[in-house]
């Protein structure tokens, strides 16, 4: 629709021009969003269409900015997302220059997060997925988009550039292995992660990097072992669970030659995992014998995620 804008008194035409967006949106001042305003206004469909999906927005809602009807929304729709003008990104549409956009910031932000935390395997999905203030629908679609296209990759629940590599140093190689020595000494009585930072130089994120790596079990903060230790001290507690159906803390204790103050997260660990439970002082089986220890072995060789 065209408009004219006048001033009643004096009486004076101002000037004129033509409807483009009806959405009620303010608009920042400056020359982009006069461009925008500018395609709205194109003669084709398709071309108001694709002005309207600057941003993620589903057919109806970018159709309304556009001026569109039902027939005209459909038949513009199916031309620029057959003609690769436009994205589909679950529930919503982008223009294909918005896309690109949005994978720069993903592949900037993955680099970035590569650079902070080098020894992890990638960035969490959902910390991207805030920053990107998408849809879990939204974000689903682009992940899985831009993986389609070899622009990242999935590293289990983390996203990844594809040449990333966790890689530890010369150096962390050279702490970790003198740290391993320290912890099979004393298998179930390992030092604590205060200890191996001071003794051996491996701080928290190094720590986390070989948990991921199912080189160390974290349990919570304060308590890490090797796996085999983990297993050892599970496949004991279950054999005894599978003899006597209760054990008890001291008695734990006692079978695995360990002490409390150990003892106490790896059963908070079999309880976590679904294998026992606690029940008063006791811990009981939650899975048969066989199905329990099929499932701690799963667990400490990391095949379900390493436990954190």
């Amino acid at each position: 629709d065209r408009f004219v804008i006048r001033r009643p008194s004096p009486p004076e035409t101002l000037g004129g021009g033509v409807i483009a967006d009806a959405s009620g949106e303010r608009l920042r001042r400056g020359a982009a969003s006069v461009a925008s305003l500018e395609r709205r206004t194109a003669p084709t469909p398709a071309s108001r269409l694709l002005a309207a999906l600057d941003a993620p927005r589903t057919a109806d809602e970018a159709a309304d900015r556009a001026g569109l009807g039902a027939e005209e929304r459909d038949a513009a729709v199916a031309a620029l997302v057959a003609g690769g003008r436009a994205v589909p990104l679950g529930d919503a549409l982008l223009a294909r220059e918005g896309y690109e956009a949005l994978a720069l910031r993903v592949e900037r932000g993955l680099a970035q997060a590569h650079r902070r935390s080098p020894l992890r395997p990638g960035a969490p999905r959902e910390e991207l997925r805030s920053a990107l203030g998408l849809t879990p629908k939204r974000f689903n679609a682009l992940i899985g988009a831009l993986v389609a296209e070899g622009r990242i990759a999935e590293r289990g629940s983390a996203l990844a550039l594809p040449a990333h590599r966790p890689e530890l140093t010369e150096a962390q190689r050279t702490a970790w292995q003198r740290a391993r020595d320290a912890i099979g000494r004393q298998p179930l009585q390992p030092p604590s992660p205060a200890s191996l930072e001071a003794d051996f130089g491996l701080d928290r994120e190094l720590v986390v990097a070989l948990a991921e790596r199912g080189e160390l079990v974290r349990i919570g903060t304060e308590a890490v072992f090797l796996p085999d230790a983990v297993a050892r001290f599970g496949d004991a507690v279950i054999s005894e669970l599978a003899e006597h159906r209760t054990i008890t803390v001291s008695r734990a204790r006692d079978l695995t030659a360990s002490s409390r103050k150990h003892v106490l997260p790896l059963l908070q660990f079999l309880d976590d995992h679904g294998l026992t439970r606690r029940s008063g002082d006791d811990r009981i089986l939650v899975l048969d014998p066989d199905h329990a220890r099929e499932r701690l072995h799963t667990l400490v060789r990391g095949r379900e995620g390493q436990p954190r």
